[in-house]
């Protein structure tokens, strides 16, 4: 075989006998000098992802499902920071940020979850007496100004256009700018400003920049990558594949095959016109009596099943390579825990390790969150606080609303596992103990008995009042039948007792 080979401009070259490898590298020579980018100038695509999340950005709506269950459950699973501190003082100042912030900060880690970075600013609201996170979208960072002795950032400036309704119809857009320092905020206004907009220089009270919640960042970075990055582009693959499906479905419609001498003469029988123009109304689909003569004959045309068979293979194809090279837990995608019992308890073992991996991810953050609160508060109240130790779901340093809460979304996320009886009891038992070890669930006879009590309520609370008066009255009939009560108890047959 002789070698062929093709020269390109710019000395780059290719090759039919040699594999594509050679030419993609994973090393090079030298460059000198070396670029490195330090800007993090690189912010999420926040449209798209918040679109595909919530099923409303076009041309991804039918991924959206597969979008939604490996961020939902995570999220719900991890419940809340509790950080602990042995001065009480600090405690109940702890306890009571996390209180207040407890509906919050779910959303902050599907943000971090699904956009990648998620920006949290403490600051005391005087107008409303509060302690405020706000939420700044990683849209509006325009510019991150990095130190580069220390390699931190030195100062975030945002840049955003906000709409607002001035009166009744009538919507102004200006312009936003802010500086944050360690020191002051520096916040500048342009367009059209109402008159109770001004700028001003404030003095930052948190001493900290804006706090970023990073996801899977690669070393250096500042701003991290959505949990649905890698799988982004086959998500719109699955899409324009299952849209395409669906067009095929909708658009071929059944077609009659109508055997007949003479066309008037059925039409006549059938539409009550011979006139050529009544074709135009016919519903093939919809018409119930099909009226035909000696030597006429109807058929129908319907969609093969081969027209579609091709696409849902690669659907399917296409499915499993997204759960696959997610990097995210099959057990999180809201399938069966398919195999054997060792296969399922193999599953959870990762889904747990899942979420310990991103609560880890959490921790600095939150630890700068909390102080940066902790030294607002102290400014406002006059108190000193205690150092304190980052924790998540210390149940027994917390009040019994911020417990329910995190039992309340523990919940929503078993049933968003176990979808179609995908996950039984024990797993379900197992995954909490796993998911939850410093916790005291009792054992499993415990965890079902609390089960059945709570759908027992949950079944109680459902029944209207006529339902639970034929119930009362049926119940009193029976008892009047069977004074003794003999019936009650049927042991015998392995059934409970009332």
């Amino acid at each position: 075989m002789n070698h062929f080979e093709i020269h390109l401009p710019g000395g780059i070259g290719f090759s039919w006998d040699r594999g594509a490898e050679e030419h993609t590298p994973t090393k090079q020579r030298a460059r000198r000098p070396a670029p490195r980018d330090l800007t993090g100038d690189k912010p999420v695509n926040e449209e798209m992802l918040r679109g595909l999340y919530h099923g409303d950005y076009r041309g991804l709506q039918f991924a959206s499902p597969l979008a939604y269950t490996p961020i939902a459950v995570p999220v719900n699973m991890m419940g809340l920071p509790t950080p602990t501190s042995e001065d009480e003082n600090t405690q109940a100042a702890l306890n009571e940020i996390t209180e207040m912030m407890s509906e919050r900060i779910p959303k902050l880690h599907r943000t971090h979850l699904l956009l990648g970075t998620a920006w949290r600013w403490p600051r005391f609201d005087a107008a409303s007496g509060e302690l405020v996170w706000e939420e700044i979208p990683d849209s509006i960072v325009a510019d991150i100004l990095v130190d580069l002795v220390t390699g931190r950032p030195g100062a975030i400036l945002t840049d955003e256009q906000i709409a607002i309704t001035i009166a009744e119809n009538q919507v102004a857009y200006l312009q936003r700018k802010r500086r944050f320092e360690a020191s002051q905020v520096v916040v500048q206004y342009f367009g059209q400003k109402p008159a109770s907009v001004s700028d001003y220089t404030a003095a930052n009270r948190a001493g900290i920049l804006p706090i970023a919640f990073a996801h899977d960042t690669d070393e250096g970075e500042i701003r991290g990558h959505s949990a649905l990055a890698r799988i982004i582009r086959d998500l719109k693959d699955y899409h324009d594949t299952d849209y395409r499906v669906s067009e095929i479905l909708t658009k071929f419609l059944p077609k009659q095959i109508q055997d007949t001498e003479d066309v008037g003469k059925w039409m006549l029988s059938n539409l009550g016109t011979d006139q050529p123009e009544a074709l135009a109304d016919y519903d093939v689909a919809g018409n119930d009596l099909i009226v035909n003569r000696a030597g006429e004959k109807t058929s129908f045309e319907h969609l093969p099943g081969e027209a579609t068979s091709a696409h849902e293979k690669a659907l399917e194809r296409k499915y499993w390579k997204i759960i696959e090279g997610s990097g995210i837990p099959e057990i999180f995608w809201g399938i069966s825990l398919s195999g054997n019992h060792a296969d399922g308890d193999n599953q959870m073992q990762k889904g747990v390790q899942y979420v310990d991996a991103i609560r880890r991810e959490l921790d600095d953050p939150y630890t700068d969150l909390y102080a940066a609160s902790l030294r607002l508060l102290s400014i406002v109240r006059g108190q000193n606080f205690k150092p304190f130790k980052m924790g998540w779901n210390k149940l027994e340093s917390i009040s019994a609303d911020m417990k329910s809460q995190i039992f309340a979304r523990f919940a929503t996320a078993l049933t968003q596992m176990s979808g179609a009886a995908a996950m039984t009891v024990e797993q379900m038992h197992k995954l909490w103990v796993l998911n939850y070890p410093e916790t005291e669930p009792g054992d499993f006879e415990e965890f079902v008995a609390g089960i059945t009590k709570m759908g027992l309520h949950k079944q109680f609370v459902g029944l209207d009042y006529a339902s639970g008066l034929s119930d009362f009255q049926g119940g009193q009939a029976g008892a009047m039948a069977d004074p003794a009560g003999q019936g009650a108890d049927v042991g015998a047959k392995g059934a409970a007792k009332p």
